[in-house]
């Protein structure tokens, strides 16, 4: 039976004088908390989702916003609220069927911490509590209830408040089997609340033979205090991030982006929004570089390194929302090409009104001719090598086939060498510094030599990058 099943213990806490804004319904870089529980274990493959908590209409409005979340509706997810004082009626919490996640509804974590799970979870019977042997846990926090571990059983123990020797970090996640949700709601409704404090923990999480299974540094964190809030950010803003970012991207775009970023989130901006303002700032950098003269270039380069730098920002808030899609990476895609292809035109020009001299019209010819082939074939490459719209990822697999067999030529190493100037991070910003130190005609003269050298590479590094299909055609 597939592990799809959640039951998110809701809070104690109502709104009131003493807690105006209970810590599930907190927002955290755009979304609530008890949206991002949600939408990371839906990521994980969670489908059904049971919230638990004190009756009265409080949450239950809550669970009701959320079946009207758009991304909660088009994942099909199945959402119910089920008070404490009705678990022992005929609801599907009753009698879940199956083994079924519990987790807090204030826990901000890596969907990693339950694909690692899974599978150890169904292999043998029992409850099984995620740890992180990493992370110590600590007494100023609420999400510093540690677990006991037996070491020669690997079983175990107890649950305590604090960390002691022989204990590690509990993760705030259990996988349980079917017959414990009643248990567990039986002991919460005596004791008028969900409080997972290491004494109701052992009462019904802890049986003989507990299994317990290292999430290896996954982040797992309960954010119901300050010092949860902040390093739920801090993790939150690192998944921003993107693996493929480049020195530039790591160390210059990205922490500008994200500091475009964070005020975004609260104002719910879509994704494809911000893709195409960024389009529009790059046509904006391209108009005033086609006007000639300094100040204008200068203005043009500018706009056009800070659209490589906006460029960031839809990505930023399409992962840390949730709002990922296809159709979002291809306007992301075509937004740069459009922005390099009109860069490379408007620079020439630029250029001739400043200068008249026809050279640079033949030099954009150039230009234009050469993107126009280097295009045709990037396009039928990343078709052949199924990297969808990953532009990055044909730079990162002409660096990652220099030396390889049939890839040792000089001209390959080269290539390997040099790739990473056509990311565009780099590029705009040896652009925006070669323009301002009044360098465009420089700039453009180089181009005009090596750019039609592009094409000429790339055709022949794929057809020995993939001679079968090559030959086949």
């Amino acid at each position: 039976m597939p592990l799809d099943r959640a039951v998110i213990l809701l809070p104690h806490e109502g709104p009131g004088p003493a807690c105006p804004n209970p810590p599930a319904r907190r927002k955290v870089l755009g979304l609530t908390l008890l949206e991002r529980v949600v939408l990371t274990s839906a990521q994980a493959g969670a489908k059904d989702f049971i919230f638990s908590g004190p009756p009265g209409t409080y949450w239950e409005s809550v669970i009701d916003d959320l079946k009207g979340n758009r991304q909660i509706r088009a994942r099909a997810l199945r959402l119910e609220f089920v008070p404490l004082s009705e678990t022992g009626g005929s609801s599907r919490a009753s009698s879940p069927g199956g083994p079924f996640w519990l987790i807090p509804g204030d826990l901000v974590f890596d969907p990693a911490v339950m694909e690692r799970a899974s599978e150890a979870a169904s292999a043998e019977d029992g409850p099984l509590h995620l740890v992180d042997r990493l992370r110590p846990a600590g007494p100023d926090r609420t999400d510093s209830v540690s677990l006991r571990i037996d070491e020669r059983s690997g079983r175990a123990t107890g649950f305590v408040n604090s960390p002691e020797e022989g204990s590690v970090a509990y993760s705030g996640i259990s996988v349980c089997p079917a017959d414990f949700f009643p248990r567990l709601a039986a002991l919460f409704a005596e004791r008028d609340g969900l409080r997972l404090d290491a004494e109701t923990l052992n009462a019904v999480l802890l049986p003989e033979g507990s299994r317990v299974l290292d999430v290896g540094g996954a982040f797992s964190r309960r954010a119901a205090t300050g010092a949860g809030l902040k390093d739920a950010r801090r993790y939150l803003l690192g998944t921003a991030r993107k693996a493929t970012d480049s020195f530039f991207a790591r160390h210059v775009n990205r922490p500008i982006s994200l500091l475009i970023t964070r005020p975004l989130l609260p104002t719910g901006v879509p994704p494809n929004a911000l893709s195409v303002a960024c389009l529009a700032i790059g046509l904006s950098g391209c108009w005033f570089i086609s006007r000639g003269g300094y100040l204008p270039s200068v203005l043009g380069a500018f706009l056009f390194e800070f659209a490589s730098i906006f460029d960031g920002c839809d990505g930023e808030v399409a992962r840390l929302t949730f709002r990922t899609s296809k159709f979002g990476g291809y306007l992301d895609m075509i937004g740069d090409i459009v922005i390099f292809v009109l860069f490379f035109l408007c620079l020439p020009v630029g250029l001739y009104r400043s200068t008249h001299r026809p050279v640079w019209i033949v030099l954009g010819v150039v230009a234009l001719l050469s993107m126009a082939t280097f295009y045709l074939q990037f396009a039928a490459f990343m078709k052949k090598a199924r990297l969808g719209n990953l532009v990055v990822g044909v730079v990162k697999d002409i660096e990652a086939r220099t030396g390889q067999p049939g890839f040792g030529g000089r001209l390959d190493r080269l290539a390997g060498k040099i790739a990473f100037i056509y990311r565009r991070d780099f590029f705009t910003t040896i652009s925006f510094i070669v323009i301002g130190l009044g360098g465009s005609a420089v700039l453009m003269g180089i181009l005009g030599v090596f750019m039609p050298l592009e094409p000429v590479y790339m055709y022949f590094y794929s057809r020995r990058r993939f001679p079968t299909t090559n030959k086949a055609e």
